[in-house]
């Protein structure tokens, strides 16, 4: 009996053991394959969630955004709504009918956009110097309002530029100087850049119809 117990665990001792799964520390080529969910929101009327899908643009070296869909069933895959790069902050219509949405292009300040779930090209809402702020529907659905930081003297200045835009000479607008003068310990922040004491968020209104 004694025999039989040893012999049978000699056995098992020589019985190569399972290869564990090989393990290495994460590296910088792994961070840019991640992908993941940003900013979900329901539909009023329950049936789907529209999310920012954000992703790592290698070959520029930034984060890339696109708005995707997916129904609260679970009876469909995820879809794509938007390409990106810059898509973020979807706001659903009360009728669920309209995505309200942020899009940058290049390097200009995002501005709201529109699209229409039954299909089509997105609709530009804003054109403001400063951008736009993700926007909330009124309960008629006919009016989206946001915050945006855009100056008076921005707005001159833009509408100067559209009024001389056939002519090279007087199209070129100022070049705003680079420099910044630091008075508060908290001058800047994610996201947000440096901070302009003279650029204040005030409550804009747009029509969505």
């Amino acid at each position: 009996m004694k025999t039989t117990l040893i012999c049978g665990l000699i056995a098992l001792w020589c019985v190569p053991a399972t290869a564990a799964p090989s393990r290495r520390p994460i590296t910088e080529t792994d961070l840019v394959k991640f992908r993941w969910i940003a900013d979900p929101r329901i539909s009023p009327d329950g049936r789907d969630i529209a999310y920012v899908l954000v992703t790592v643009d290698e070959n520029e070296d930034r984060y890339t955004s696109s708005i995707w869909t997916v129904a609260t069933s679970g009876d469909t895959p995820p879809r794509p709504l938007t390409g990106g790069p810059q898509d973020s902050a979807p706001r659903w219509s009360p009728d669920s009918r309209t995505l309200a949405f942020l899009r940058g292009v290049g390097k200009d300040p995002p501005q709201l956009y529109l699209l229409a779930m039954t299909g089509g090209e997105p609709r530009k809402l804003t054109d403001l110097p400063s951008g736009a702020a993700p926007g909330v529907w009124s309960p008629n659905g006919k009016t989206l309002a946001f915050t945006s930081k855009t100056t008076p003297a921005e707005l001159v200045e833009q509408k100067e530029r559209a009024a001389h835009a056939g002519h090279d000479a007087t199209a070129r607008s100022k070049k705003k100087s680079e420099v910044r003068f630091v008075t508060r310990a908290h001058y800047r922040d994610d996201a947000e850049g440096m901070f302009d004491p003279a650029a204040r968020e005030h409550i804009w209104t747009v029509p969505a119809v």
